[in-house]
């Protein structure tokens, strides 16, 4: 992690991850039987700080490694994730977000289902940590029985507490 700025209300910072993992993931070879592969996973995230904006991000790329031969053309070893927020403090007390969040998935080819979501939210400070807040979530994608895009939009109001 690299932290910059600190100075004329400009901060911000930049990370990396790596992982790899060992016969960590499993993948199916055949009617109710698996394989264990090795995954890898790598990304970036970031933030930048001005007065009352907050902005950041985060890109997740994931890699299957090992797959058996009899995978290859039914199977997609990569999948990614992407996310890009921006909260802005209107008062002390009020906060409001803008989001966005896709998934491009890997795994079978047929059942492969990807997802983007829009969301807007407020939420109101009763004290630090304790807050009530109003989100909208916005399905961009079909919706379907994944749990990514079963819903079309979503509001959910609700009372959220962090210590």
């Amino acid at each position: 992690r690299v932290n910059f700025g600190g100075k004329r209300y400009i901060s911000g910072s930049l990370s990396s991850l790596v992982y790899r993992g060992y016969d960590t993931a499993r993948v199916p070879i055949g009617v109710n039987q698996t394989e264990l592969v090795d995954w890898l996973r790598y990304g970036v995230a970031g933030n930048i700080r001005y007065g009352l904006l907050d902005l950041y991000g985060a890109v997740i790329w994931d890699k299957l490694k090992g797959l058996p031969n009899n995978l290859a053309a039914t199977f997609d070893e990569t999948a990614t994730g992407f996310t890009i927020e921006g909260d802005y403090l209107t008062t002390d007390r009020t906060l409001l977000s803008l989001r966005y969040d896709q998934m491009n998935s890997g795994g079978k080819v047929t059942e492969k289902e990807d997802g983007r979501v829009f969301t807007a939210q407020a939420r109101y400070y009763l004290r630090d940590n304790f807050s009530f807040y109003l989100r909208d979530t916005y399905n961009a994608e079909k919706v379907s029985q994944n749990p990514l895009q079963n819903f079309s939009n979503m509001v959910a109001f609700g009372l959220d507490f962090d210590f």
